[in-house]
Formats: C-alpha cells, structure tokens, sequence
C-alpha cells in the first residue's frame, strides 16, 4: 500500500490471530484457499510448486548452525529461488515441516495470488554477499550501515507497505530491543509472527522519545543474525497510527538519528539480556552463562608489574 496511513490495528490483530494455514495431500492452504504444492524430497530438502503450471519454484533445505559464543544450535531456512538463480536464509523461525514452510513463505509474502513467486520481494531478500564480506566484522556500540526497508505483511489477503530502518552489522540483533528496554522499560506485547517463529518482535506502546514533546510512539521491534547479515531494526508509529518512518514523515530523521545514538552510545547494561532470555529460552541463557564462566576462568591474571595491553580499538560509524 502507498498510504502512508498504514493500518496498525489490522496489523496488530494479524499477529494475535494466525492465519488458518494447513497442508492436505501436499497442498498448503490459506483459509479454503489452495495456495502452493509442497513435495518432500528427503527429510532436510522440500521443493515449492507453482500450482497453476505445476512447476518448481523454490527449493527448501532446512539446516542448523552452531553459535560459537552462544553454545547451540540455530535454525536456518535456505531457500533457492530456482528460476533466477537467486537464495536467501531464514534464522528466526523454526522449520520442521511441510505446514512451517507454508508458514515462512506466507509470512514473507513470496508467493503472489496467483501462485506465482513474488520475484521483487526474491530479490530483496537476496543478498549477494555472505557475511564475512557484508559484515566482515561487527562493529561495538555501533553499527556499519543503515537501510531502509519495505516491510510487507499479509492482512486478510491484502498486502501492507510498512517502513523498517535497519542498522546493520550491530553485536547482536537484539540491540534495538535492548535500547528500547535500557530507556522505556518492559515491552508492551511480545510479536510471534508464526507458529513456528523463535523469538519474538517486542512492541513499546505510547512511549515519548523525546525531551520537550510530548507526542507518543509505538515501536516495533526485532533483528535478524544469520550467515549473511545481521541487524536490529524498527517500525514506528504515532498516536494516530501514521507511518513515522516514511519518506515524508517529518519525525524520520529524527528517529533514525535517536536510535543511532541510543546504540552509540549504549553502557553495556546486561539486564535486558537476562530478562529476554530466561523469558523465551532459558536453556540458552543458562548455556551463555556457563560459556561466560569458563572463559572468564580461562583468562590470564597478569601480575602487577605488568604493563597493559594495547587498547582494543574499534570502528565507529
């Protein structure tokens, strides 16, 4: 949609009420509605069929992926875009079966209605760069780029246009969801934007952002890390549910330049992280924890007399 009044209510209520999706026979259904073919060629491998020309779209391998500093395994969803040659991955949700594919493929909007892929949102999930060029390394209290995205949701079979701002290769994807925590407090809802998603989007409902105007937001907030990328982002509305982060929002720049700061200059306060994860993943935070411990125990005491290392220095945007 090119309003820039975007429908936030609908939008709201899409999350709290998941869409009846289902497989029979091989085929996913939306509601009555047929919507792709789904064929399991082996238990990591699905193929995704136009059902109108009866040919392969999209092919699905479903991985796992060790976090080194986390100590466990992640979920990432690979998809080949089998006419043009073209792939993404998927981290933030868990993918099992055939139900869970046609969950992931209508939460992204990359099926058209007529059963077709959705070639301009293929592309810009696809990156051309994997990570270690893209985010060769992260960057400490700050982040190498900021991109402005689409965001394009499915309300009751009608497309939405969301404005997202996403500040890339941030130490964890987690970072706006820790500033908003670290200023505002506990969030208002939590977001789970499929069955099978893995953590959840958190929303600040009718938060003043800044000193000396006393005009309040909603933020919506969440990040992907994966092997290509990683980032933290937003989504912001106003009292009247406008699109803050439209082009000709008058509150766009100041937002983008708040967050920024915010993540600049943030003071390392941890507590947000033990909330989140003993909340969604306890078994995670007990794993982080114990990595912590045992390589802190690692760590050689110099003596006294020795003289300091040379400070760790970091790029700052």
């Amino acid at each position: 949609m090119k309003k820039w009044l975007t429908i936030l209510f609908a939008f709201y209520i899409s999350f709290a009420f998941a869409q009846d999706i289902h497989v029979e026979n091989g085929i996913a259904y939306i509601g009555d509605t047929p919507y792709v073919k789904i064929i399991k060629k082996n238990k990591k491998t699905f193929f995704i069929y136009d059902l109108k020309k009866n040919e392969k779209i999209i092919k699905v391998h479903l991985e796992k992926k060790y976090n080194e500093r986390a100590q466990s395994y992640y979920p990432n969803t690979k998809l080949y875009f089998l006419q043009s040659d073209m792939n993404a991955a998927f981290s933030e949700i868990k993918v099992k079966s055939p139900k869970d594919i046609a969950e992931l493929l209508f939460d992204k909007n990359l099926i058209l209605p007529n059963g077709a892929l959705n070639e301009e949102l293929a592309v810009e999930y696809y990156e051309t760069t994997p990570i270690g060029k893209r985010c060769e390394r992260t960057i400490e209290q700050g982040f190498r780029g900021i991109l402005y995205h689409k965001y394009r949701p499915v309300v009751k079979n009608d497309t939405l246009q969301i404005n997202e701002v996403k500040f890339e290769c941030v130490t964890t994807a987690l970072f706006t969801r820790k500033v908003l925590y670290d200023h505002f407090g506990n969030w208002a809802k939590e977001i789970f934007r499929t069955t099978q998603s893995h953590l959840p989007e958190l929303l600040w409902k009718d938060i003043p952002l800044f000193e000396n105007d006393d005009k309040k937001f909603t933020v919506i907030a969440r990040g992907l890390e994966s092997r290509k990328t990683i980032y933290a982002s937003i989504m912001v509305f106003d009292e009247n549910n406008y699109d803050m982060l439209h082009k000709n929002s008058p509150y766009r720049d100041k937002i983008v330049a708040l967050f920024a700061d915010f993540i600049r200059n943030d003071k390392g306060n941890r507590k947000f992280y033990e909330v989140f994860w003993k909340k969604y993943d306890p078994k995670r935070w007990e794993q982080m924890q114990a990595y912590r411990s045992q390589k802190n125990a690692k760590r050689p005491r110099p003596p006294f007399t020795q003289k300091p290392g040379d400070t760790r220095k970091f790029e700052h945007n």
